[in-house]
């Protein structure tokens, strides 16, 4: 006669539960007070979960923690985000210019173009440190950067040279050329011969692995009149090769889109504000060494509203930094598939503004990223892919932007 799982002695109960992914184990914590004792009361299945919730996964062997204390400063982690009561906050003054956030590094380009890093203390340790750095001589339009690579790009006032974009490579930790970088600096020309008033504006940089991507507006007289069109230029900045340009992509798709953000070094998403707006999903395939190739794989559909309702002008897109590797020394790192993206959705009635926060973490958006080279684009309505997967809410003040960054 066969037993129950509840039969079974406590030892050989926790080695059949360890074998469940994370979103098997969490429903079965929901069928049963006893269930959820047995869960809860063993220390590997309870971290397990509780790592889960928010949104890490463990770190293995790096460090040498027992699995009851990195239970422990989970927890203690969560009551002070809870709480906001810290113990030992840091101030950090930010001037007027752009910053970016990623792995403990605040990096920041002021209007006398020089570059602050503040660098937040490590999990055992109470000292941080500040360096200021004067950059080299030319101005900065935009930065990126990932710090667990020891990468910063730095994308050069365009208005200098017009017509041809500028992109140097250096390591934030001594603001020499990066010793990965083939080109210490990306050249890349707008046309053969640009006429006077082309040049770049609103130029937004991403590094993901050994892959950099531009987004711009690339025309005459700039976004605001005239002609100015969204352009993607995308290169391997280990080796300095262009792998892609939107120009010249048959895609009309990607002529057209509001944002554009990276999910992992061969994929990315857009958004499109059109008369239903759109989410739509990018990958790049490789049959073989000399073949990449670009593919439009999944339209996801956002929420409509009421009838006579339209997006507004464009589809901001927020979106937590990318790491290519972990940062030592700690016991449980972020897991990348909970990455969170904001979407800024705003309808337009008559005149009447309607703004909703649509909050998608990463899973969601790259199980629809499959390896398909038959052509075919899966196209999902809102009410097939957003509402058990994603969050929909009413706008909350600026700072939700900065907790995603």
């Amino acid at each position: 006669m066969a037993l129950s799982l509840f039969e079974l002695p406590l030892d050989l109960q926790n080695y059949i539960l360890e074998t469940l992914d994370v979103f098997s184990l969490v429903r079965c914590t929901r069928t049963c007070k006893t269930m959820y004792d047995i869960v809860k009361n063993s220390l590997l299945l309870n971290y397990t979960v509780q790592l889960h919730l928010d949104g890490f996964k463990d770190a293995g062997s790096t460090i040498n923690m027992p699995y009851s204390d990195r239970l422990d400063h989970l927890l203690h982690r969560r009551r002070f985000w809870t709480s906001q009561h810290l113990s030992n906050p840091i101030a950090v003054h930010l001037e007027d210019g752009s910053w970016e956030v990623a792995d403990g590094v605040i990096a920041g380009v002021d209007d006398l173009h020089q570059l602050k890093l503040v660098q937040f203390p490590p999990l055992y340790d109470a000292m941080g440190r500040t360096i200021t750095r004067k950059l080299p001589g030319f101005p900065i339009e935009r930065f990126a950067m990932d710090p667990t690579q020891d990468v910063i790009a730095f994308l050069e006032n365009n208005e200098v040279s017009l017509g041809t974009i500028r992109i140097h490579i250096r390591a934030i930790s001594n603001k020499e050329d990066h010793p990965c970088a083939h080109e210490s600096c990306l050249q890349f020309i707008l046309a053969p011969n640009p006429p006077d008033d082309v040049s770049i504006n609103r130029g937004h940089l991403q590094i993901s692995g050994n892959s950099l991507l531009l987004r711009c507006y690339s025309g005459r007289h700039g976004p605001f009149g005239g002609v100015s069109q969204p352009r993607i230029l995308m290169w391997d900045w280990t080796s300095g090769d262009l792998v892609l340009d939107t120009f010249t992509s048959p895609n009309e798709i990607l002529a057209q889109f509001d944002s554009f953000e990276m999910l992992d070094s061969t994929s990315f998403m857009t958004t499109l504000a059109d008369d239903d707006g759109s989410i739509n999903l990018f990958k790049f395939l490789q049959p073989c060494a000399a073949d990449l190739r670009l593919v439009h794989l999944a339209i996801l559909r956002l929420p409509s509203m009421v009838s006579g309702t339209r997006f507004s002008d464009d589809l901001k897109l927020y979106c937590g930094p990318i790491e290519a590797n972990p940062l030592p020394g700690l016991p449980y790192v972020a897991n990348k598939e909970y990455r969170l993206h904001l979407l800024k959705l705003e309808y337009l009635l008559e005149t009447k503004k309607i703004a909703f926060d649509l909050f998608v973490h990463q899973w969601v958006l790259t199980k629809y990223l499959s390896d398909r080279t038959d052509g075919l684009v899966l196209d999902l309505p809102w009410m097939d892919w957003g509402p058990m997967n994603t969050r929909l809410s009413c706008p909350e003040p600026q700072f939700v932007q900065c907790q995603i960054r």
